[in-house]
């Protein structure tokens, strides 16, 4: 009696449920910013702990790293990183902490991303390079201030001053269309601090599909037509038709 009451329960234990969850455009936006910055500041400090430890034999204990990425949010560069949950940014640094411990122990070999010691992904970092040197050069072309005037990394500043084109306004212009960027305040914005007068724009994720410098500069051409006129609510449904083709013609998986 009391076996069958126990096979029952493990029965039931046993039993699991898979669901499968789609979010919506503004839901992948953030989901998208949290992850990728979770992932930045894990692989930023996982390089300063090797810079460290190859010049001054030192390792970077969990606080001294919170610290640090105090500081990093604080500079220009970094204030994006003020739009992520802290304390997603933290569990990040939890678990490059975690992984040098492991590795001090010697449970595991020294922590790295695994997918970024692949021929595959040097050519897609090399990709996206190419592929924000393209945007970053429409813009300018477009008559947009580029921060710094071009960019060697896989994002770049657009500074929307100059042009009198007002950063949130521009943001949901953009997201409208179905294209995802990132909107910076700046203690220099000459109008208000809180103001978001810059656009952070990336070349990750259209990479991810296998979009190349031809296609990211049409791309650029589509922003700068919305930017040009962030009210103009045709030229934003024309593009957002535009995005959806290119994103069918480029899927993220294969069939």
């Amino acid at each position: 009696m009391y076996q069958l009451e126990i096979t029952t329960i493990i029965k039931y234990m046993l039993k699991a449920y898979c669901y499968r969850i789609y979010p919506t455009n503004v839901q992948q936006q953030i989901l998208r910013m949290q992850l990728g910055a979770v992932r930045f500041v894990y692989n930023y400090f996982l390089a300063e702990q090797q810079d460290r430890y190859e010049k001054k034999k030192l390792h970077l204990s969990f606080f001294d790293q919170c610290r640090e990425l105090v500081e990093l949010k604080r500079s220009g560069d970094y204030v994006w990183l003020y739009q992520t949950n802290a304390q997603s940014l933290y569990q990040g640094l939890k678990n490059l902490d975690s992984a040098y411990q492991n590795f001090f122990q010697k449970r595991a070999g020294h922590p790295r991303f695994k997918e970024a010691a692949t021929p595959q992904f040097q050519e897609y970092q090399l990709q996206v390079v190419e592929n924000a040197r393209a945007m970053a050069l429409r813009y300018k072309d477009r008559g947009y201030t580029v921060i710094p005037g071009g960019t060697d990394i896989h994002m770049f500043l657009v500074h929307l001053t100059d042009n009198e084109v007002p950063g949130v306004a521009a943001f949901e212009a953009l997201s409208r269309a179905n294209i995802s960027v990132n909107k910076i305040s700046s203690q220099k914005n000459p109008h208000s601090p809180r103001e978001s007068h810059r656009l952070r724009i990336g070349s990750s994720a259209v990479t991810r599909r296998s979009i190349g410098t031809q296609e990211c500069s049409t791309l650029a051409d589509w922003m700068c037509d919305i930017l040009d006129d962030v009210s103009n609510e045709d030229t934003i449904v024309s593009v957002r038709k535009k995005v959806l083709e290119l994103c069918t013609k480029f899927p993220i998986y294969s069939q």
